[in-house]
């Protein structure tokens, strides 16, 4: 965990909601309790109503945003009722985990918000940016699989990498992990 006193190289943080929010309301709150604008975060994911995970900028708006978290979570009107530092730190490895996942699973019900100087940015101009292919193969070799293929054959299903970086088109895109994105969840680039 975080603390003044650490010299800790965290920029993201995984925040447990005690009520379901909107990505809308969460950063609403995040923004009056820590006083912190769109600028200072660049990644901003709830895959569940009560989960949030938030990659600011930097390692000092990380730790402010905890301290001041810790100190409100659980506060009558105060939606986060814990905190911790990310899974995954920095843009580039939560883009590279959540294009994993995407990969794994049929449907994603939601989408991360991006954010490059403070401008939201398309999720696949994102992926092309800071996701490099060798980042994207990492993460798609330990990403556990669930589904119902699993579940049916009573073992853990990994589909071949090169299939799902590539298709069944044989040639390789310049940038498969766009392509990738653009087939499992409808957006584009």
């Amino acid at each position: 965990a975080l603390n003044s006193s650490s010299n800790t190289k965290a920029t993201s943080l995984m925040f447990k909601l005690s009520c379901k929010m909107s990505q809308g309301g969460f950063l609403e709150q995040l923004h009056q309790l820590c006083g912190i604008s769109m600028y200072e975060y660049n990644f901003v994911h709830l895959p569940w109503k009560q989960l949030a995970i938030v990659n600011f900028t930097s390692t000092a708006i990380c730790d402010h945003c905890f301290q001041v978290m810790k100190q409100a979570a659980g506060a009558p009107g105060v939606c986060v009722a814990n905190l911790q530092a990310g899974l995954h730190q920095g843009l580039a490895a939560n883009l590279a985990y959540f294009c994993a996942k995407c990969c794994q699973q049929s449907d994603y019900k939601t989408l991360p918000m991006i954010l490059v100087n403070g401008k939201e940015v398309p999720l696949g101009l994102a992926c092309e940016l800071f996701v490099s292919n060798d980042l994207l193969v990492q993460y798609l070799e330990h990403v556990p699989t669930r589904g119902k293929m699993a579940e049916k054959k009573g073992k853990s299903y990994q589909p071949r990498t090169g299939q799902m970086l590539y298709g069944n088109q044989g040639s390789k895109p310049d940038r498969p992990h766009c392509n990738l994105l653009r087939n499992q969840t409808g957006i584009f680039v």
